[in-house]
């Protein structure tokens, strides 16, 4: 690129879409980097409109330099020391951002426009919402608009809507060639990988205290969506396990030991009773909510471990689909190995005391362990339990025995932990299990909606006669809870009445946006995001794999028929619009006349050729001519005010009049 075209300062117009597309390209990164770096973003080029405003046309290089300096300092003070995602992401925005010191010219605004296509390409690491994609290409847009408006040779006039309408229709042009490649270019291996960039956790962790569950259940967002393909359990069934908990430390569980992966036979599989697909949202965590005892994954990447859990074999770092076969009706394990009995049996050494003391007086007193188990419940059933999102804190080195005795309020996660020590006590294995209940029916569609606000907690203890059992203490404190969501159950809660507005069906018409809101961002994950090499292929093998070559053929023809036909009818408006402009349309009169007098423009001929050979038939208009082709690349390809451009116009007008 010659010096030239790197000087040529940029147009007043072509820096406001500079701006503008530059914010639009930083603002999705606002929620993932450093304060300081986020402000950076903003000030820069909001700075760069102020220098322009102030014809400040030169930095010193030391200042350039030195905040060149200062930005890779604060990088590395802010923790980007270690290669990974996030550090190679943060370099290129600083970069970006800091381009504002030194864009004057054509060249230095195309490294920031081109930056920018990349830069919209790396949102969708960050996040695949369908909003993402609708935010990625309006920036897609400025930017277009951006460049187009770079290679006017008119920018002054028109104001910035100009470039406007030819960069939608390129977009538009590009939408049908972009399908056609998401659909038939294959989903290949990368050749090397970098450390993915850093994921905060979101919902059950590997440990639980009695607290944690309930701050889960003042969040609406969502953690999975479930599709049965065939029978729907009854919602009293809707149990999604996800981890068990077995080590007790006296104020918290945790996993326990890690166990091997657990394979079932053929029997127990074919005689699933639930087939569903499960589509889980970014957690950073590996445990994927199963249906009872998932007894094979026919589709994504994980394993069935024992304690009957599905585990992804990666981090769930974005939206992640499973299909999954379970079975409720499997014949359970009715003998314990020696491990598996001494973790559900394992207690802390002391602590709790009177609480012991009691699950051993009330266990004498029973016949046997189902009627101790039923005992229990009662004793919650009817003493003066309370169920209750905000306990009283527990600050005793005993809480078991506080809560039990003494506070009797408590979420789910507190009846659950009490529960099960009182079983370990009495030498009855018992264990904790973490997940979800219930989820939001979506009759229109067909799929159950879980949120982090269904976050659940309940026991499982085993019986010699019958195996593991699942045993739900808070139905005993509020039946409810096992057949209605979260929302009804605390509706009449003041606390959580905006937590709980959004899914308030009171509210039709809002209630309806949020069902339409929530179904098309389930197809987007499932048909979109989840679009990976086996559904590429399954796709390809459906509309082409078992029909006749005459119907591959006619489905082809056809699909290139609408994309011509597509393409045609955009074009034809890019023609149009071209043809609308005065100076064509004066133009086009010029050539009719002077066809009428015998001189037709040969195809591709400039207009400067075609008036010079009009001047060699008619010298005598030879000045009106070349004033004529004067004012003309005067008005296209010199830059002007419009009332200038408007005179010359209408000189034009003048001239092809006499003509």
């Amino acid at each position: 690129m010659s010096d030239l075209t790197a000087l040529q300062t940029i147009h007043r117009t072509t820096l406001i879409w500079l701006i503008i597309s530059q914010l639009l390209v930083l603002l999705p990164f606002v929620q993932s980097h450093s304060l300081w770096l986020v402000l950076l973003m903003l000030l820069c080029p909001l700075w760069r409109g102020w220098a322009l405003h102030r014809s400040l046309l030169t930095i010193p290089a030391a200042a350039k330099y030195g905040t060149l300096l200062a930005g890779l300092a604060l990088l590395y003070v802010s923790g980007y020391q270690r290669y990974s995602f996030d550090t190679m992401v943060a370099i290129v925005l600083l970069g970006f951002v800091l381009k504002n010191l030194e864009t004057w010219g054509r060249r230095d605004a195309l490294v920031l426009v081109f930056t920018g296509y990349f830069l919209s390409a790396v949102h969708f690491v960050y996040s695949q919402a369908p909003w993402q994609a609708g935010f990625t290409f309006l920036t897609l847009l400025a930017l277009t608009c951006c460049a187009i408006s770079l290679y006017r040779s008119d920018e002054g006039r028109g104001g910035v809507m100009v470039s406007l309408r030819p960069a939608l229709q390129m977009l538009l042009l590009s939408l049908p060639l972009a399908l056609l490649l998401f659909v038939l270019v294959p989903r290949l291996p990368p050749l090397w990988l970098i450390p993915q960039h850093s994921q905060a956790t979101t919902g059950l962790s590997e440990e639980i205290r009695p607290g944690d569950i309930a701050s889960l259940v003042k969040s609406d967002k969502v953690a999975f969506r479930v599709n049965f393909l065939g029978d729907m359990p009854p919602q009293e069934q809707w149990y999604w396990r996800a981890l068990v908990f077995q080590h007790f430390d006296g104020k918290s569980w945790t996993l326990g030991e890690p166990l091997p992966a657990l394979t079932f036979s053929q029997p127990a599989i074919e005689q699933a009773d639930y087939h569903y697909q499960l589509v889980m949202q970014e957690s950073g965590q590996q445990w994927v909510p199963a249906l009872d005892t998932p007894v094979k994954l026919l589709q994504g990447k994980g394993s069935i471990r024992q304690q009957r859990i599905l585990q992804s074999r990666v981090p769930i770092n974005s939206v992640m689909g499973f299909e999954v076969l379970s079975n409720t009706a499997l014949p359970q394990q009715f003998k314990l190995r020696a491990f598996e009995r001494r973790m559900a049996l394992r207690l802390p050494r002391s602590g709790n005391e009177k609480l012991r003391r009691w699950a051993r007086d009330l266990y004498l007193s029973s016949n046997s362990n189902t009627e101790f188990i039923q005992q229990v419940l009662n004793h919650i059933r009817q003493d003066n339990f309370y169920y209750t999102l905000t306990p009283p804190t527990q600050q005793s080195e005993s809480s078991l025995d506080e809560f039990w005795f003494e506070v009797q309020q408590g979420f789910c996660s507190h009846y659950a932990s009490a529960f099960v020590f009182i079983m370990r006590s009495v030498g009855i294995p018992a264990r904790m299990v973490g997940g979800y209940l219930g989820g939001r029916y979506n009759a229109a569609q067909g799929y159950i909606t879980v949120r982090q606000m269904d976050a659940h907690a309940w026991a499982e203890v085993w019986l010699p006669e019958e195996g593991w059992q699942r045993v739900d203490p808070t139905a005993a404190v509020a039946p409810e809870r096992v057949r209605e969501d979260l929302s009804e159950l605390f509706a009449d809660t003041p606390q959580l009445l905006s937590e709980l507005a959004g899914r308030a069906s009171s509210f039709k018409p809002l209630y309806r946006l949020q069902l339409w809101m929530d179904n098309f961002e389930y197809h987007w994950q499932r048909w979109v995001v989840q679009f990976d090499e086996d559904s590429r292929m399954g796709l390809i093998n459906r509309l082409f794999a078992q029909r006749h070559l005459l119907e591959k053929v006619l489905w082809i023809a056809g699909a290139f028929a609408l994309l011509t036909v597509f393409w045609l009818v955009l074009l034809g408006g890019l023609r149009r619009n071209t043809e609308s402009r005065p100076i064509v349309k004066v133009l086009v009169r010029l050539e009719k006349k002077l066809s009428k007098r015998g001189l037709t423009r040969d195809p591709g001929e400039g207009l400067a050729a075609f008036l010079r050979r009009a001047e060699q038939q008619w010298p005598e208009r030879q000045d009106e001519l070349r004033r004529l082709v004067g004012l003309f690349y005067q008005l296209e390809y010199t830059p002007a005010g419009r009332a200038s451009a408007a005179e010359s116009l209408r000189e034009i007008k003048c001239l092809v009049k006499a003509l």
